[in-house]
């Protein structure tokens, strides 16, 4: 090499070159950050100017999501953005622009999307949410009033990109700390959306709603139709034989057999089940004092082969309620929580009306509306109902504030329950008083 080369003019802007492609090469492969059971395919990218990332909730790919924005963010938004997917519904104070709402929006190709948690998730929303992302212009903002449903929808996309599990999408959402995870709504609302593509290619789930007439109650058999295990929900003592039988006929191994709450009206046949049943187990929550094979917690998930149902406490008749949710979230078992058109009383056995209404609302009515409700008893041959028609139909909840509900509850006067001096000592037992 000649001494002209090496001490060549041009020496130090090649040295300059290599280090830069040396740091961009070790910057793009390097593992980008991925939330525990979440594929390492997550890239977020920012496109929003400092003055309103103090309003961003969180960035990834093409989508941004924002809070409520002023005046000064909303005229800088078409330097930044293409498109905004807005989901405030512009009612009273549900506005994710100021100070016109929507109409604020100049420049931009927009879309008015409402979304209304509290009387409005619906897995077709979810849906449109979703179909108006992939028509609408890149990079695009999402905006509401306070960033939850704008993370929402921004975690749907993912999740459908992605083809993440509901599991997945919690892990991400949590790790991500968005903001709609803190709303039960919302919450429920994503996941069940990426649920019902999760278990779109499955078989159906195997279903038989059973009666047993004296006391007006309802069992549901749930089976898997891979493995064929089954679960019992609610057996009544008076009808297990029946109830044995059906599962004989349709092929299916019980493994358990479960309580949505300690029962006044019937004496439970589950601990008649799990002594009969070689490997099948009575369970019930903790929190009832019952015994059981079994006591669940809220969150606990009881799988019988390759489905599982969610028990979820829900307080209010009983202090030891719980509903139990189907793993796609298209069926929720409500024992005497939430009746059609109605809910159970509220009067005994730890009742309380206050703690009954945030049950509902927090635990029930945040799942969407599709969702098919089955309670635990029916006087007028009613089956089911969904989350819908008892948010828009059900006269002591739709509409009621809580101070409403508590008036309501708190003045039914009703009668004492029939068979609750021998149907409560008994289900405290597992119903093997007798025994």
């Amino acid at each position: 090499m000649t001494s002209s080369a090496l001490y060549s003019p041009w020496r130090p802007l090649v040295i300059f070159y290599g280090i830069c492609c040396y740091s961009a090469t070790a910057f793009l492969s390097s593992t980008p950050f991925c939330p525990r059971g979440v594929p390492k395919s997550i890239r977020s990218r920012s496109f929003v100017s400092s003055r309103l990332a103090s309003t961003m909730t969180v960035t990834a790919a093409d989508i941004t999501t924002a809070g409520k924005l002023g005046e000064a963010e909303t005229s800088a938004l078409s330097d930044k953005y293409k498109s905004v997917l807005y989901l405030a519904t512009d009612k009273g104070a549900d506005k994710g622009i100021e100070p016109n709402g929507f109409a604020s929006l100049r420049g931009l190709t927009t879309r008015h999307l409402p979304v209304d948690v509290k009387d409005g998730l619906s897995l077709q929303l979810a849906t449109d949410a979703l179909q108006a992302l992939d028509e609408l212009p890149a990079p695009a903002l999402v905006v509401c009033s306070s960033g939850g449903r704008a993370s929402a929808v921004q975690c749907l996309r993912k999740a459908t990109e992605e083809g993440w599990t509901k599991d997945q999408t919690l892990a991400y959402a949590l790790e991500m700390k968005l903001p709609f995870v803190k709303n039960p709504s919302l919450k429920d609302w994503v996941l069940a959306t990426v649920a019902a593509r999760e278990y779109r290619d499955e078989l159906p789930l195997l279903f038989r709603p059973l009666y047993e007439e004296t006391s007006w109650t309802y069992t549901f058999l749930l089976g898997c139709p891979v493995t064929k295990e089954a679960i019992l929900i609610d057996p009544v003592d008076l009808t297990v034989e029946r109830d044995l039988q059906v599962i004989k006929e349709m092929g299916l191994t019980l493994v358990a057999a479960l309580n949505t709450h300690c029962h006044a009206d019937h004496v439970t046949g589950s601990g008649l089940l799990a002594q009969k049943v070689p490997g099948c187990k009575s369970m019930i929550a903790k929190i009832s004092g019952a015994k059981a094979s079994v006591h669940l917690e809220s969150g606990d998930r009881v799988r019988f082969g390759r489905r599982y149902v969610e028990a979820r406490a829900t307080p209010g008749h009983t202090n030891g309620c719980m509903t139990f949710v189907t793993d796609d979230m298209k069926m929720a078992f409500t024992g005497d929580a939430l009746l059609i058109r109605g809910c159970g009383r509220t009067d005994f056995q730890q009742g309380s009306p206050e703690t009954m209404f945030e049950s509902i609302w927090t635990q029930i009515f945040s799942l969407p509306h599709e969702t098919s409700v089955y309670p635990g008893h029916d006087y007028r041959g009613r089956l089911m109902s969904t989350i819908g028609e008892e948010k828009r139909f059900n006269s002591r909840l739709s509409g009621k504030s809580r101070e409403e509900f508590i008036e309501i509850m708190n003045n039914l006067k009703l009668a004492y329950p029939k068979k609750i001096d021998v149907a409560l000592p008994a289900n405290l037992v597992d119903g093997l008083l007798a025994s």
